[in-house]
């Protein structure tokens, strides 16, 4: 139990602790930036109020337009580009913000 004490006590440990946390928090960021704004924007502006999620092209009979992505899987193949598509706005994003973080970082230590 002490050497578990000593070991987080060093500041490489705290580092890595508050990375977690402050990567769960931004996590949950992202995910409602995404889930609460952007998606519902080009819904609106591309999908006439469709939800994004909901976007698929139907590969077999029986699936329809005016079905869920999920009720539509049931059915069979289909191409949820709509899904796809909220894939890649996340990966934006984290892919911006990793970006920042890593030129912020390096910028820092040749600076010291």
């Amino acid at each position: 139990m002490r050497s578990l004490k000593a070991y987080l006590a060093t500041s490489q440990a705290l580092d890595i602790v508050l990375a977690v946390i402050l990567a769960a928090a931004i996590v949950k960021l992202v995910d409602s930036v995404v889930i609460d704004i952007v998606t519902p924007l080009i819904s609106h502006f591309f999908g006439a109020g469709r939800d994004m999620a909901n976007y698929f092209i139907p590969l077999v009979p029986g699936t329809h337009s005016d079905m869920t992505y999920e009720e539509a899987r049931k059915i069979g193949a289909v191409i949820g580009y709509g899904q796809f598509i909220i894939a890649l706005v996340y990966f934006i994003i984290v892919a911006t913000l990793v970006g920042l973080v890593v030129s912020g970082l390096r910028k820092e230590k040749n600076a010291g």
